[in-house]
């Protein structure tokens, strides 16, 4: 671990309140020499201490992707094997076509000892996503 100086402290909490402010604006407001602030925000950025990401807004307002997910727990009864349930999931003809538009992730688990199937399914709406 690695203590941060009083000029980083600075740079990051910049970078905290807007991580795309410019190295000039950081500067302005910090009091930080400009090329001080590039150098140090490239350096924590190096080490793996600054990094950044992005949100994607997903909605039909958005990017027009969907934007309800939910979990769905399968537990399968008592002496299911996971060979048989994954047997079984591949000869169902409809599979790929309902894993495809539907199941975002899948998982399969053990849950109070019996095998259980974990969907993570996405839909525009809850109501959509019961009716699928």
């Amino acid at each position: 671990m690695r203590t941060l100086d009083e000029q980083e402290k600075h740079i990051v909490r910049a970078l905290i309140r807007n991580p795309r402010e410019s190295d000039n604006h950081i500067g302005e407001i910090t009091g930080v020499n400009i090329r001080t602030v590039n150098r140090k925000r490239k350096q924590l950025e190096q080490e793996g201490i600054l990094s950044y990401y992005t949100q994607v807004d997903l909605s039909e307002d958005g990017a027009q992707q969907f934007n309800t997910r939910n979990l769905y727990v399968v537990k399968f009864r008592a002496g299911v094997t996971y060979q048989q349930m994954v047997d079984d999931i591949a000869k169902e003809p409809k599979v790929r076509n309902i894993f495809g538009e539907v199941i975002f992730e899948s998982f399969i688990a053990e849950i109070d000892g019996n095998v259980a199937l974990l969907l993570f399914v996405e839909g525009i709406n809850d109501r959509n996503l019961v009716q699928t």
